[in-house]
Order: structure tokens, then C-alpha cells, then sequence
């Protein structure tokens, strides 16, 4: 493309890509930044609540030992819930 052909402005607008380039690189690196915050934070809830499986089948052992209907069903509904969050955990695929 030679000068008579280049419309007027036309740096200008090559100017502003360039600015929007940078913009959105900021941006990007931000959104970058955060998701491996998020993760990082993720991935240590899952390390705090795998360890409560083993607490809980404890508590569901006891109440069998003790005959303890009410204790069996509240932990076995807590493993649930923890199983169910460590899934959900999994299935982010953030390990």
C-alpha cells in the first residue's frame, strides 16, 4: 500500500489498536492473576475437607458400636455433604 492509497487517520487508528492491545493484555494478565488465586484458594479447601472422610467414618463406626440411630444418620448425612463438595471440587479439574 503506498501514501496515496492510506486513508486519512489511518495511524491514528493503528495507534488505538496498539493501546487496545495493551488494555486488554492488562486485563487479561488481571483475570490470569485472579483465576490462580481462586484456584490456589479451591484447592486448599479441598486439602482441609478430604481428611474429614476418615473423622467421619470414625463418628458412623462409633454410632454402630453404640447403637446410636440418630449419631449414625447425622454423620453419615455429613459424609454425604462432604463427598458431595469434594466432587464438585473434582469436577473444576483444578489438581
Amino acid at each position: 500500500m503506498n501514501n496515496k492509497d492510506k486513508k486519512p487517520g489511518h495511524e491514528d487508528i493503528l495507534a488505538d489498536g496498539v493501546e487496545d492491545n495493551q488494555w486488554m493484555n492488562e486485563l487479561m494478565q488481571d483475570v490470569d492473576g485472579e483465576l490462580d488465586q481462586v484456584t490456589s484458594q479451591l484447592r486448599e479447601s479441598y486439602i482441609k475437607l478430604f481428611p474429614s472422610l476418615e473423622k467421619l467414618d470414625k463418628e458412623i463406626e462409633a454410632a454402630i458400636e453404640e447403637g446410636d440411630e440418630m449419631k449414625y444418620q447425622a454423620a453419615t448425612i455429613k459424609k454425604s455433604l462432604v463427598q458431595s463438595r469434594l466432587r464438585e471440587l473434582e469436577a473444576l479439574k483444578i489438581f
